[in-house]
């Protein structure tokens, strides 16, 4: 069950590399910022990077493990991603174990194996396995062990046994704070048991109290130390406090409340520091809080709505939701099961599953933040289920006792029966998503009106456009790129693309003046700039797509070889992701040397290809927009739909930006996780502009 657990997270992240991070990919994640500054030797601090001095954002045992692996592999490093991934697995694949042995003794060895199993390819526990660097596998580690010791030490007053406890708590304690909520329960629960059973419980308890805040002292007095005040292992709870009430709070995170994602509050934490920014913080929190009670319990209803159905999400997240939801119900249903029918130790479920989420009730929910207590839902979940199948069986057999004697009873279903069914209701259930995607993807169940319409898509273009502007440098290093933004300032005629574009020449002739290709590039602003003569082994030398593109500037002075002319013209030889560079440099081919009838006709049967694959492809990542975007340039109006145009619309980010990857799912099939803003953002404009500008005539036909 761990080797088999273990052995899909390893195998997810040889196949789907989610460990190559860019440096803007570490630095989303503030534990791993803490671990940059331990290991280049700044101490635990600069949680959002830069030296903004010491810090108690959060507990010190995962970043120091992180830093760990940025002196072994490199900071910021593939090698030391993947080793953090490695590390994450590895508790998450043990978890499974613990979840055997907790339901074995409470709830029986059907349950026990439901549950592990079911743990090995649990999502949410291979997603924050192998995709946050956070302390979120370990810290579910480390509770569900505490659960399983709570519960085999039932009467257990040897004082190593207790004194064991209070070590694991404290590391919980420098590991995850917010889960020691659940020690009281716990520990009260142990010393009730021993009182009942008439054994003396107070000097276990008295050592065990010990040890754990021996484990937790030297963390404290580095605290007290730095800061000159009592933190009890983090410091961060009035930020957080902010963070979820403001007057902008809807039950879920405010980033503009955040010094991670807000510059002039960034600034703010860096001069006065952490401590007197968390202060002031929480002074600013519950002064809103005491002006607006009545706001304060709605957002603490909504908090506790999203912890236990999600945070709502439109579009298919709204599925994800659904799950979400329903595990909750499962897992509170089984709960009231087993409290009726007296199995044992329900008070250590109940106390958890009650209280353990408390705080970000006040606060705000996050889906890492039930993580720890997932296990005991998943338990909880599967008792409720073969509860029922069990009582189905159950009736059935007493059914078959009233049979004659020459009728046999029907077979009851083994594991391996139930497992082939559960394989294809799956399956089943997989095509009927698929099936809602692609029914979603292409049909408005609600239209706008063009009033509407022409407002979004006016906003939604000026935002994309200062976006863009404020990233000068992201529209330069990309040729394609640089082409897009150049036909998007001259379909527009926007003075800030102008200004952004005289910028980027500036760039070119500076940063990238000796590049070979440069003067090609430069096309795209100056048409009268000279070209170098590039010979067949010239170009040879340079990028396989950016071959075509120089070559789509001048044919005659960038001499490509047969095989690639060979290979721009082929209408049959690339297939998804793979033929955007043939469509885009037959698209540079068109604007710069006008489209002879049989390239016209190759371009219209790519378009085509490209309209299909947007059919098929519900996901909106990178690609989406880019085709979109793509089939306007070629000239083929009449492939796009106006749900593609609501869908990109739609899912602009309150920035200008568009994000990449849809939910984490990325343009390749089998690509998770990765960022790039700049590549989807100024497609998405593209496409925009060329909509409202190009193609009046088609807005006019879709939207009344």
């Amino acid at each position: 069950m761990v080797g088999i657990g273990l052995a899909i997270r390893l195998a997810f992240l040889l196949v789907m590399h989610p460990y190559r991070f860019s440096l803007t990919n570490w630095r989303t994640f503030e534990l791993a910022n803490i671990a940059h500054s331990i290991a280049t030797g700044m101490g635990f601090g600069s949680p959002f990077g830069g030296e903004t001095g010491p810090s108690a954002w959060a507990g010190p045992l995962y970043p120091w493990m992180v830093a760990l692996f940025f002196q072994v592999f490199g900071v910021f490093s593939h090698g030391a991603a993947f080793a953090i991934f490695v590390f994450n697995s590895i508790f998450s694949a043990l978890t499974s174990w613990a979840i055997y042995r907790i339901a074995k003794r409470v709830f029986g060895e059907t349950v026990a194996v439901w549950s592990g199993w079911i743990w090995t390819v649990f999502p949410l526990s291979i997603f924050f396995s192998v995709y946050w660097i956070w302390e979120t596998t370990l810290s579910t580690f480390l509770l569900s062990v505490l659960f399983l010791l709570t519960l085999e030490m039932e009467g257990d007053n040897r004082l190593r046994s207790w004194i064991v406890y209070g070590l694991l708590w404290g590391a919980l304690g420098l590991t995850n704070p917010s889960a020691l909520i659940w020690l009281p329960f716990a520990g009260c629960w142990l010393a009730y048991q021993l009182n009942r059973g008439s054994k003396s419980f107070v000097t276990p308890v008295l050592v065990s109290a010990v040890i754990f805040w021996a484990v937790l002292t030297p963390w404290l007095i580095r605290n007290y130390s730095v800061f000159g005040k009592l933190i009890l292992v983090r410091g961060d709870f009035g930020v957080e406090l902010r963070v979820g009430n403001n007057p902008v709070a809807q039950g879920w995170w405010v980033p503009d409340y955040h010094p991670g994602n807000n510059p002039q509050l960034y600034e703010e934490y860096r001069q006065i520091g952490e401590a007197a920014f968390d202060t002031e913080s929480a002074e600013a929190a519950t002064e809103w809080i005491a002006e607006n009670p009545g706001h304060f319990a709605v957002l603490t209803l909504r908090r506790f709505a999203f912890y236990w159905a999600g945070i709502p999400k439109p579009g298919l997240g709204k599925l994800e939701n659904l799950l979400f939801r329903m595990f909750s119900l499962l897992a509170i249903a089984g709960l009231v099961l087993a409290i009726k029918r007296r199995v044992h130790a329900m008070f250590l479920f109940g106390s958890l599953i009650l209280f353990q989420p408390a705080i970000y009730y006040i606060t705000f929910p996050q889906p890492r933040y039930r993580h720890p207590i997932e296990p005991e839902m998943l338990m909880l979940a599967v008792f409720l289920i073969t509860a029922g199948v069990e009582s189905r069986s159950a009736r059935r057999a007493k059914l078959q006792e009233g049979k004659s004697p020459v009728e046999e009873p029907e077979p009851e279903l083994t594991l391996v029966g139930y497992m082939v069914r559960g394989v294809i209701a799956a399956a089943g259930l997989l095509i009927l998503l698929l099936a809602f995607g692609i029914f979603y993807n292409n049909v408005s169940l609600t239209h706008r009106s063009r009033a509407e319409f022409d407002a979004q898509l006016d906003a939604s273009l000026n935002k994309a456009i200062d976006w863009i502007v404020a990233h000068p440098r992201d529209s330069v290093v990309n040729p394609p790129l640089f082409f897009m933004v150049a036909d998007t300032a001259k379909i527009t005629n926007d003075p800030r693309l102008l200004n952004l574009l005289q910028t980027d020449v500036a760039m070119l002739h500076g940063e990238f003046a000796s590049h070979p290709l440069t003067p090609y590039w430069e096309r795209f602003v100056n048409p009268n700039v000279p070209l170098p003569f590039m010979t067949t082994e010239d170009m040879n030398r340079q990028i396989h797509d950016q071959r075509w593109f120089a070559y789509a500037v001048d044919p005659g002075r960038a001499h490509i070889s047969d095989e690639d002319l060979t290979d721009l013209h082929n209408p049959d030889k690339y297939v998804w992701g793979a033929r955007h560079s043939q469509v885009l440099g037959l698209i540079m081919y068109k604007t710069f040397q006008g489209l002879p009838p049989d390239k016209a006709a190759l371009l219209r049967t790519l378009a085509e290809k490209e309209a299909r694959d947007q059919f098929y492809d519900f996901r909106v990542t990178d690609s989406y927009y880019q085709r979109n975007a793509f089939i306007l340039a070629t000239g083929n109006v009449d492939l796009i739909r106006s749900r593609w145009i609501d869908r990109i619309l739609d899912h602009q980010n309150p920035d200008g930006s568009w994000d990449f990857c849809w939910y984490g799912w990325c343009r390749g099939i089998f690509d998770f996780g990765v960022v790039d803003y700049p590549h989807t953002t100024i497609q998405a404009a593209w496409a925009l502009a060329q909509i409202k500008y190009r193609y009046p005539q088609w807005i006019d036909e879709h939207y009344k």
